[in-house]
Order: C-alpha cells, then sequence, then structure tokens
C-alpha cells in the first residue's frame, strides 16, 4: 500500500456539505444527524485514501455477486426471488439477509465480491444504507454497487442521496444489465 495522503481535499468536502444542505430538507429528522455524521466521515475517509487505489481482487468477469438486504430490513422475499432468477441465468449469487452491518461488512472483506445488490423496502432504512455503501466503498472500493428500492422510492432522489452505481427496478433488467457491465469490463 502506498504511502497515505493526510492532506484534506477542500472540495470533496465542500460538494458532500452541498449535497447535504441540498437534500435536508427531504430527509426524515431522525435520518440527518446519522446522515451528516456518515457524509462527514466518507468525505474524511476519501481525504486520507493512500495514494493509488487500495489492493483489492482484480475483476475476473465470473458471474458472481454478493446480494444483501440493507440492515434492519424486515422481509427479503424480492431480494431472494431475484436471487432464484439470477442463478437461473448462470449467476453464482452469495446471499445475505438479516445481518447486522458489522458481520455484512466482515463479510465482504473477505469476500471482495466485485458485484453488490442490495435491496431497501422503506425510506426509514435509507440511513442504514448509506452507512452500508460508506463502509463498502471503503472495503471494496471499486464494486458495483446495485440497490433494488422500495416503491416509493424515487430512484433519482436514492442516487443523489447514496454513492450507488445502479437503481434495479426489476430483477429481469439488472440481470440484462449486470450481464452487460460484465462484458463491458472485460
Amino acid at each position: 500500500m502506498g504511502k497515505p495522503n493526510l492532506a484534506f481535499d477542500p472540495e470533496i468536502y465542500q460538494r458532500t456539505a452541498l449535497l447535504f444542505a441540498s437534500k435536508r430538507k427531504d430527509l426524515a429528522p431522525d435520518a440527518i444527524e446519522a446522515l451528516a455524521n456518515d457524509m462527514h466521515l466518507y468525505a474524511l475517509m476519501r481525504a486520507m485514501r493512500a495514494e493509488g487505489p487500495p489492493a483489492s481482487k482484480p475483476f475476473d468477469q465470473r458471474k458472481y455477486a454478493l446480494f444483501a438486504t440493507v440492515p434492519g430490513e424486515d422481509h427479503g422475499i424480492g431480494i431472494t426471488m431475484a436471487t432464484g432468477l439470477f442463478r437461473d441465468d448462470g449467476w453464482d449469487i452469495d446471499l445475505k439477509t438479516d445481518t447486522q452491518h458489522d458481520e455484512l461488512i466482515e463479510h465482504v472483506e473477505d469476500t471482495q465480491p466485485q458485484i453488490i445488490g442490495l435491496t431497501l423496502s422503506t425510506e426509514r432504512r435509507l440511513d442504514a444504507l448509506v452507512r452500508l455503501v460508506v463502509a463498502i466503498r471503503i472495503t471494496v472500493p471499486h464494486a458495483i454497487i446495485g440497490v433494488a428500492p422500495g416503491g416509493d422510492l424515487d430512484a433519482k432522489r436514492l442516487r443523489s442521496l447514496v454513492d450507488i452505481d445502479l437503481v434495479f427496478t426489476d430483477a429481469g433488467t439488472a440481470c440484462s444489465e449486470l450481464n452487460r457491465l460484465i462484458r463491458l469490463r472485460g
């Protein structure tokens, strides 16, 4: 690993602060403090990142992904059904439901998945999603992270609040999109 770059990057902090300020009125009051803390931590961690990308497994074009429910989710029926569809298409899916945050991040650290699909059924768990994605980005910075939101969540708003690559509307489209991304990365 390279020499740590401890210089604070004011641009990252400013962009994060502006994003938070513009979205603050849209958030539930109990999520504001948690989101602000996570975004601040994320900006600091990115600013202090070692020079060059962290060591991680190279992308190997395997059809392998980690699917998980956001910690605290009450159900995993949709992600379980999506797992079946992906497996029918030749994917090796590592499914984690009802897993606590620290346990899930430890699993991500151990397995280093290059593709991660998450489900979020309600906006009440948005703070847990932000915290999870921040931890995943720190652990596996180059992973493709997609989220399948519940029906009441707006995809555009979700992308503006959380550092994700894809928003999935249904399992079939998600499978097609991820197959396309694997071909493009190869």
